[in-house]
């Protein structure tokens, strides 16, 4: 499958997974605050920083319990603005989820590299095909959506004639439990879709993000928070669920590195481990006197480290043969030694 470019950043194909710090609501309404989760995340290494945008009465009605909630946990456009202008002068790669299409619209204007679509719009068909059509990169979240809902929404965004389409495999639980995370259902969604998959990742801790990255996930995307312990006071926030600067960090590095680690698959030795060898191998040594003229016996042989005259690896080979001189014991065995 061919790689997604999100803002010159390659997602899928031979690359490092992407990480996404995900400020998302955890700004907690404050403007200046989330310009510092962006310079956090940054820092800890995050490839792309992501934000939720979107205008409250749009999406949910206002009689619901958390509406108010909610509410204050929104930016305008114009905040917006201010932080995309901070992220573009920073250097740093920001984008949003957008939640309904005017939104969308404005977050085209700012730029952003990329489209979210968060598992709650899965199945939001006009949103999707809205977005789809403004030829940006789609990251398209599955959670709480069977494999025929992921197949419908698929084919809203190539119907709508994009082909740069991420999908990111998602357990809508807060949070997810490491049992129910199913990871291999990456491997199902890229077989049959044939796109970049990535993990959303709910789960606490960071094990479900490496295991995905070690599976080849294009993307990881986490919450992210200074401090959890925010969750106290925002309830209502991602706080509880995010990761904190010093283990998103630990997360980025762990994703730089993955693809090395995994090599090409072809079993080749290091230069160290060639140069090891010698001493790290055994060679046979003698475990007693050996007198020349005997027929060497198992009972005559000891494997000893380092490797000195015959591998150990030659033990059948050497077993019967006649020694044509003396070897003092604990002196290794040599061709010479035998007839």
């Amino acid at each position: 499958m061919r790689p997604v470019s999100i803002g010159g950043l390659a997602a899928g194909g031979n690359a490092a997974p992407l990480v996404v710090a995900e400020i998302g609501i955890n700004h907690n309404g404050d403007l200046e605050h989330a310009k510092k989760m962006i310079e956090s995340a940054h820092r800890a290494g995050a490839a792309m920083v992501k934000l939720q945008s979107f205008q409250p009465d749009s999406f949910m009605k206002s009689d619901i319990p958390y509406y108010d909630n909610i509410r204050r946990l929104s930016f305008s456009f114009e905040q917006h603005e201010e932080l995309f202008a901070f992220a573009k002068k920073s250097g740093i790669t920001l984008f949003s989820a957008a939640f309904d299409t005017a939104t969308a619209d404005f977050l085209d204007q700012m730029g952003a590299p990329a489209f979210k679509i968060a598992s709650m719009d899965g199945n939001n068909i006009p949103l999707l095909r809205h977005v789809a059509k403004k030829g940006k990169p789609v990251i398209l979240a599955t959670g709480m959506a069977d494999i025929d809902e992921v197949n419908a929404a698929v084919q809203v965004v190539r119907g709508a004639g994009n082909t740069q389409l991420i999908l990111l495999h998602c357990v809508s639980d807060y949070p997810a439990n490491i049992t129910q995370m199913n990871l291999n259902v990456m491997r199902t969604l890229a077989e049959r879709f044939n796109v970049p998959v990535g993990l959303s990742d709910h789960s606490e801790g960071l094990h479900a993000s490496f295991a995905a990255a070690a599976m080849g996930a294009a993307l990881i995307e986490r919450h992210f928070t200074l401090d959890r312990k925010m969750a106290k006071i925002f309830p209502f926030s991602d706080h509880a669920i995010s990761i904190e600067p010093g283990e998103l960090e630990e997360l980025a590095r762990y994703c730089r590195s993955i693809r090395a680690m995994q090599g090409n698959g072809r079993k080749t030795l290091s230069k160290n481990e060639t140069d090891n060898r010698d001493n790290f191998r055994r060679g046979l040594f003698a475990s007693r006197f050996l007198h020349a003229g005997e027929t060497v016996t198992p009972e005559m042989l000891i494997a000893l480290r380092p490797l000195r005259g015959f591998s150990v690896a030659a033990w059948d080979a050497v077993i019967g043969k006649k020694l044509v001189r003396d070897v003092n014991e604990r002196d290794p065995i040599s061709p010479s030694d035998l007839a």
